[in-house]
């Protein structure tokens, strides 16, 4: 699994009696080799001006460098891997030849000259925790969980529960509930639940004091979204008994303000999710 997708921020186009939002310019990578790769960042980085965003979506196994390795250096320690003719096992720890085909986080550096907004979903996604801020330019980056609990199956072929998550969250919820069926009567009501979850995240976000990058991706609808439902992801994981450890949550960096995801109104809702969809 390996997929790759970037995506320059919408630009708002007025006219006389109304606003529409233009498509974005998107590329996706299927595998692509280290080259492709920052060849198509840079196009994406080139297109984009300073009142926009680079959104950076990235899906693949990871790759660490040797831990007793003397000539580590930081931000060149591993990352996610992108295509070779060498083929390596998740998050397995390799040589330092084999580091050459990794995309690393220090990678991404110069095109942080402008706002980036970063996914990264990977078990070795952490890799991005501690990126560095030069241009002082606005930056997020989503993690996904490291681990899973042995009891939640395999979800490589779905990208991971983040991306599940951000994309379709009642979806991930029944996933991780085992629930495989359910009436389209209930259905549409655990939609409104989960819909009405969402509107009180944003209004958690306007109540939170939120770090000055945060703020700026709020701004706009699409990431708004990808934040708010990255919240929700929170949420519904810690209030699962089968995730228990620190590995099985999503992070951040900035990482949010830690109340946001177990809210007393949140865990309510959830409460009323669970009812309805059991």
């Amino acid at each position: 699994e390996n997929a790759v997708e970037e995506q320059s921020n919408v630009v708002a186009a007025h006219d006389k009696n109304n606003s529409r939002r233009i498509n974005p310019h998107k590329y996706l990578l299927y595998k692509p080799t280290f080259s492709q790769l920052m060849v198509y960042i840079a196009t994406a980085f080139k297109e984009i001006n300073e009142n926009s965003a680079l959104l950076l979506y990235l899906s693949a196994d990871g790759i660490k460098r040797p831990v007793s390795e003397k000539d580590s250096i930081i931000g060149y320690n591993g990352g996610i891997v992108t295509s070779s003719r060498k083929t390596f096992d998740k998050t397995d720890v390799v040589d330092t030849n084999s580091l050459v085909n990794c995309l690393h986080p220090n990678d991404l550096v110069p095109f942080t000259r402008k706002p980036l907004f970063l996914i990264v979903d990977s078990p070795n996604s952490t890799a991005f925790s501690s990126f560095p801020r030069v241009f002082d330019q606005p930056f997020c980056c989503l993690m996904s969980p490291t681990e899973y609990p042995p009891s939640i199956t395999d979800t490589s072929q779905i990208g991971s529960l983040l991306t599940l998550f951000l994309h379709a969250p009642l979806l991930a919820f029944a996933f991780i509930s085992g629930i495989h069926e359910l009436a389209k009567e209930s259905w549409e009501r655990c939609l409104v639940l989960m819909t009405e979850m969402e509107a009180e995240v944003v209004e958690l976000f306007n109540k939170s004091d939120l770090e000055k990058s945060v703020k700026r991706f709020l701004q706009d609808d699409f990431l708004r979204q990808f934040l708010v439902r990255f919240v929700l992801c929170q949420s519904l994981l810690r209030a699962h008994t089968a995730f228990q450890n620190e590995k099985h949550y999503p992070t951040s960096s900035p990482s949010l303000p830690s109340g946001l995801s177990v809210t007393t109104e949140l865990f309510v809702k959830i409460q009323q999710l669970v009812k309805e969809a059991h």
